[in-house]
């Protein structure tokens, strides 16, 4: 996409250099310093969808790492969680109906949801004084923490998806506006060649076969 807009700039800088060293090529009854804004409001959109996608594959980044997290967390403590209640037989029920399937990040949340609430009410394990802990560094403000990082990460990556979106949205409808003036201006170039002399009408010959190309 960004190849296709950059040759487009590029376009726009060769009318302009006609423009400059014509006085009576002026497409749309544009001036140069009209052409020059258009250049320079095209590379600010450019600019700024460069900017949006970077942020966007950031935060898809940042997403997926936390998502892998809490995955691997909900499974190793699911395991764990089993093995340590399996004589409880009224925790074992309940642990045992936990979601235990999770192939999107939406899943990966409402797994960690249930397992985190289920956790809070779980009473100490069979022969312990203290509650349930997975590993040492692995209790519930731990997994718990794991779960906030992932919200946190999908409310980022929902807002850089539309800041995103919305700039990639703005590069095509400037892409076009480019398109339609660059169509526009070969096709008064032409026409101008009836009207111009010989040096004149090579020139824009050439500016044809540079935007043409």
């Amino acid at each position: 996409m960004t190849e296709t807009y950059d040759f487009h700039i590029l376009q726009l800088r060769y009318i302009r250099e006609a423009m400059n060293n014509f006085a009576n090529y002026r497409p749309d009854d544009w001036t140069v310093a009209a052409v020059d804004a258009f250049i320079t409001g095209a590379k600010t959109v450019r600019t700024d969808f460069l900017t949006a996608k970077t942020d966007f594959d950031l935060a898809m980044g940042g997403r997926n790492s936390a998502v892998a997290n809490l995955h691997d967390a909900c499974v190793a403590v699911f395991g764990i969680m089993k093995t340590r209640y399996r004589k409880d037989v009224v925790s074992s029920e309940v642990i045992a109906k936990l979601p235990t399937v999770d192939k999107t990040p939406a899943e990966t949340l409402r797994r960690a949801q249930a397992m985190r609430i289920l956790w809070g009410k779980l009473p100490n394990p069979p022969g312990s004084a203290t509650p349930f802990k997975a590993w040492d560094t692995m209790d519930k403000a731990a997994f718990d923490a794991l779960l906030a990082a992932l919200d946190t990460k999908l409310d980022t990556f929902t807002n850089e998806t539309d800041d995103y979106e919305e700039a990639q949205g703005n590069l095509h409808k400037k892409d076009g506006e480019m398109e339609d003036y660059i169509t526009a201006a070969l096709a008064q170039g032409r026409r101008s060649e009836e009207h111009t002399s010989e040096l004149q009408s090579l020139a824009y010959l050439v500016c044809r076969l540079l935007l043409e190309k």
